[in-house]
This record gives structure tokens, C-alpha cells and sequence, in this order.
């Protein structure tokens, strides 16, 4: 057993030897072919498609009446080997051009082509096919212009609440900037839609603008609403009534009235009778007996009350006249 031991050792040993020289070679092999494939795969003809990007220099007080085009893509054809080159040398295609001495820019099909072309690291690419032929592109003086921001929304609140006061917008405004002839024409900016139903809480969002085209930039994309609402409540109240056009002497009923309104919680204490008026008219009113009335008008009342009542409708009247018989005796 003692004999034995060492050269079963030896054996294991040899074999994990020529397993890892079997290993080696084997991986070896793998990678010869797969430099072979490369070799044989790169030397293909291939299509792929490149951005084409507008590098354009312009004089800081102009803009462009419409943005050069971010989706222009060129459909390219060449080796592999070429193609992979060009891609690791430039992703994009960059086109550059100086617009300080001119107003215009205009990129016939040919003229787009030949730029394209000459952008490239090898002449063996060509352009096979482009998704836009021509480019015209026209400056105009550029214009900053402040405008107020319109809240879009359709809110609805629950059941025996209601809004406390207009939406509060930080900000209110914003700067517009762009080319002349499309910012003088804007007198306000839309917010994106906002819309709530059965809302019981106040709303603090924040909310996106509208997107604006291409060529003109906000100073804000985004802003702040805050929307107050409160529970209402019904309030009672005595309020007098006033006569209007009375003659010298006259007596009304009832002289004052029950009136009931719905009121925001947070104005419950301050409204008071003095805050509405109710009068009666009794210019064209003439005394036929007993049963004279006239109909009770609300004529003006808070703005933030809504739901006003009031009973009765009308008062009882009495024109008073004056003795003859004691007044030619005085």
C-alpha cells in the first residue's frame, strides 16, 4: 500500500496536466476561428443608418424660424471593416456651418450628399438612401417676450365643499424667447390639462407647461399650483329691508327677513346682514285697501356666498295718508 500511494499521486497529476494543455489548445483553436470569422465577417458589404447632426453657428441676437432637423438619418453602405471605423471615429455625422454673414442656409439634394460624403473616415462609404433631400433653413431677429401662464383644468369638488379662491401659479409667468415674428404674435401660455373630480382637499402639484415647438424656448418648463378648498357650511341671518321710492308715510311687514346662503368655513364669522341688501321698490305702488305687496329683491350680496334663500318673497304695505279734517283745522 505504501508502494502504491505515490504513483497513484503521479498519475492524477499527469492527467490534470494534459487536461490543462487540452484546455489551451482548445481555446486556441476557438480563438483562431473566431479571428477568421471576423476577418471573413467584417470584409462584407453592410447598411446602417447614422444620425446627421447640425452643428450651426449663428449670431447670438438671431434664431431660426423653424430648428434644423433632429431626425435626419443617412442610409450608409461599405465594409465592415469601414463602417466600424467610422462609427468608433464619429456615432453621428456632424454637419457644420458658420451663419454669422447670412441669414439662410439651403441644402439642395446634391449639395446634402456631398457634405455627408466628405464627412466620412473612408471614401469607400456611400449614402444609399436619405429620409429628407433638401435643408432650408432662415434666421430672424430673436425676441424675449413675458407672458402670463393659463391654468387648463376641469376641477370638480365633493359635495358640500368648494374652491376658497383662484389657483395660485408659481410662476404666474414666463419668458418666451425665439425668433420675432413667432414671439410678438403670443399673448399667454398654456399649462398641460389638469383634471380632478369629487376633490375635498387642497391641490399642491406640480404641473408641466405645454410643449413648446422647436424653435422656442420657455425660461420654465414646469410650475407650481396651489389650489384652495374648504368645507361649506349654511348660515342663517335677519337681514333689514330697505324701501325704495316710499311715499311720506308708509309701514311695511315684515320689516326685516330670515335669509340663508352657503358660506366657506374659513368666512362663516365675518359675514354678517349688513353684507347683503334686500329692498323693495314701491315707486309705481298705490294703496288699493288692505292687501297691498311687493316682491323683496336681492340686490346685492357677497361674492363668495352661493345658495341664497330668503322667505317670505314680499311684504304687506300700508300707505298712511293724513287726516284733511285735522290738518285745515290746524
Amino acid at each position: 500500500m505504501q508502494f502504491l500511494n505515490p504513483r497513484i499521486k503521479f498519475q492524477n497529476k499527469s492527467f490534470r496536466l494534459t487536461l490543462r494543455e487540452d484546455r489551451a489548445i482548445l481555446i486556441t483553436c476557438v480563438g483562431i476561428a473566431l479571428i477568421f470569422w471576423l476577418l471573413v465577417k467584417l470584409s462584407q458589404v453592410y447598411q446602417a443608418d447614422k444620425n446627421v447632426v447640425f452643428d450651426l453657428r449663428i449670431p447670438s441676437e438671431k434664431a431660426f424660424l423653424e430648428s434644423p432637423p433632429d431626425n435626419l438619418i443617412a442610409t450608409v453602405e461599405g465594409q465592415g471593416w469601414d463602417l466600424t471605423f467610422d462609427f468608433f471615429s464619429n456615432s453621428n455625422i456632424v454637419l457644420r456651418y458658420d451663419l454669422s454673414q447670412t441669414n439662410q442656409l439651403d441644402l439642395n439634394r446634391a449639395q446634402l450628399r456631398t457634405a455627408i460624403n466628405n464627412s466620412f473616415a473612408s471614401n469607400d462609404i456611400r449614402i444609399v438612401e436619405l429620409n429628407q433631400e433638401e435643408i432650408h433653413l432662415l434666421l430672424d431677429d430673436k425676441l424675449s417676450k413675458k407672458v402670463p401662464v393659463l391654468l387648463c383644468s376641469d376641477i370638480s369638488v365633493a359635495q358640500e365643499y368648494e374652491l376658497k379662491d383662484q389657483a395660485i401659479l408659481e410662476p404666474d409667468s414666463i419668458t418666451i424667447t425665439g425668433p420675432a415674428s413667432a414671439v410678438e404674435n403670443i399673448s399667454f401660455w398654456n399649462s398641460d390639462s389638469l383634471i380632478l373630480a369629487n376633490v375635498k382637499n387642497q391641490i399642491s402639484m406640480e404641473l408641466e407647461l405645454e410643449s413648446p415647438p422647436s424653435e422656442l424656448i420657455l425660461s420654465n418648463q414646469k410650475i407650481n399650483v396651489q389650489i384652495p378648498i374648504e368645507q361649506i357650511t349654511e348660515k342663517s341671518l335677519f337681514v333689514p329691508i330697505q324701501i325704495l321710492n316710499a311715499p311720506d308715510s308708509i309701514n311695511i311687514f315684515p320689516k326685516s327677513i330670515r335669509l340663508t346662503c352657503s358660506v366657506g368655513l374659513s368666512r362663516y364669522e365675518e359675514l354678517t346682514p349688513d353684507d347683503f341688501k334686500l329692498v323693495v321698490d314701491l315707486k309705481d305702488a298705490t294703496s288699493n285697501g288692505s292687501k297691498n305687496t311687493a316682491p323683496i329683491i336681492l340686490q346685492s350680496q357677497p361674492d363668495f356666498v352661493e345658495n341664497t334663500k330668503f322667505n317670505p318673497l314680499s311684504v304687506a304695505f300700508i300707505i298712511v295718508q293724513a287726516d284733511s279734517t285735522n290738518t285745515s283745522s290746524n
